[in-house]
């Protein structure tokens, strides 16, 4: 399995493991004990994680994953946004907290792709630069004046720390605030270098 397929694998389980099982880490990937109880207590949400990670990020983003659903994946409340409606091309079948997670971890690791230094960074070094803060994650923090992205109370926020505290530059619930957030983070970085 690649890198990205590796890194979307972990993200769907991350976000639909019991919070639990999902041990706090700095990198992308799971440690051996998170993955041995991802398979122990959890193989139908591994097994579904394993699937769309074999069917790659891009596929699952532009297709859904390809399998049915009997039961929702997890509540995911926290990346519902009830206005969004799926994009023509989806499959319809497929429950709709897994269909939500599924694309936010889609975007999140075609991000982590494009802000990685080098192909090793997912196993070895701080997630997305330390740009990103979920709540799974606990990346050393990044410089002071830095924006980044996070995942609070529902929403997806783009900020930087002011001087006067959190100075937010775009935010909003649901996969399109993501993708928002997301592209405005890269420009930033595409404009700064």
């Amino acid at each position: 399995m690649s890198r990205p397929s590796q890194v979307f694998r972990d993200l769907i389980l991350s976000f639909t493991m019991p919070r639990r099982h999902v041990r706090t880490r700095r990198m992308l990937l799971f440690e051996r004990a998170t993955s041995r109880l991802a398979e122990v207590h959890h193989a139908k949400m591994l097994n579904r994680a394993h699937n769309a990670a074999m069917q790659t990020p891009s596929h699952v983003w532009r297709h859904g994953v390809v399998e049915r659903v009997d039961q929702p994946v997890s509540s995911a409340d926290f990346l519902v946004d009830a206005s969004e409606e799926p994009t023509e091309g989806f499959l319809q079948d497929v429950a709709d907290d897994a269909f939500i997670v599924e694309r936010t971890c889609a975007l999140l690791t075609g991000l982590s792709m494009l802000v990685a230094e080098d192909a090793d960074e997912a196993r070895t070094g701080d997630a997305f630069m330390r740009l990103v803060e979920l709540p799974f994650l606990a990346t050393l923090p990044p410089a002071r004046d830095a924006k980044r992205l996070a995942l609070s109370g529902g929403s997806w926020v783009y900020y930087t720390n002011g001087a006067r505290g959190p100075v937010i530059h775009k935010h909003g619930r649901g996969v399109g605030a993501l993708a928002a957030c997301s592209l405005a983070l890269l420009n930033d970085r595409a404009a700064a270098r």
